[in-house]
């Protein structure tokens, strides 16, 4: 069974946050860091694993392209 769930790190109304959306609005790309923390239990053994990726999407109206994005395993 597959239990997602969203975790808000930041507030945009940090002037960080905000600063950061406007940039991302007029290059036209959005940066996003996706996090997957899994656990799996296989008969008596359990494995867990972190994935770390950091993906940039351009909009549909950008000239840029989307790129392939390497992730970072943790075991």
């Amino acid at each position: 069974m597959i239990y997602p769930a969203f975790e808000e790190k930041e507030s945009m109304s940090s002037n960080w946050s905000l600063t950061a959306y406007n940039k991302e609005k007029v290059e036209r790309i959005y940066h996003i860091n996706v996090t997957f923390n899994t656990r799996i239990q296989i008969e008596c053994k359990g494995y867990a694993w972190e994935a770390n990726c950091a993906l940039t999407i351009p909009t549909v109206d950008s000239a840029a392209t989307f790129n392939k994005t390497t992730c970072d395993v943790k075991f």
